[in-house]
């Protein structure tokens, strides 16, 4: 998802940096604990999505990533968005849709790879 937020510039969309948000969240704490957290993220939805995924609907490994993917993007705007400061919603940048839109593609490229690698 990281590496996702960044080749969307490719794109036209503004590339995302979810590790200096969550440095940024615990009080400019160092860029590698930004990362480490939010690769802890990963691995936390990795492990959730572990034990609940015969309560994912979908019959397909494609819509269930995609739904991981947008359950993922609603926690991440609406849930965490507010620990990671006043630039942390989408709707407070200059181009809201296209960070939300940067947003939810990192975020189904993560759902569509966590659930490939659980359901192959």
């Amino acid at each position: 998802m990281t590496v996702a937020a960044h080749w969307v510039r490719a794109v036209g969309l503004p590339p995302a940096d979810p590790s200096r948000l969550m440095a940024y969240s615990f009080g400019q704490a160092p860029y590698l604990f930004g990362l480490a957290t939010h690769f802890m993220n990963g691995i936390i939805l990795g492990l959730m999505y572990a034990r609940w995924r015969s309560m994912v609907p979908g019959h397909s490994v494609w819509m269930r990533g995609i739904i991981v993917g947008i359950v993922s993007t609603l926690a991440a705007q609406l849930v965490a968005g507010p620990f990671v400061g006043p630039s942390g919603f989408f709707w407070q940048q200059p181009k809201p849709l296209a960070v939300l839109a940067t947003s939810a593609i990192a975020h189904l490229v993560f759902g569509l790879v966590l659930v490939t690698a659980y359901e192959a």
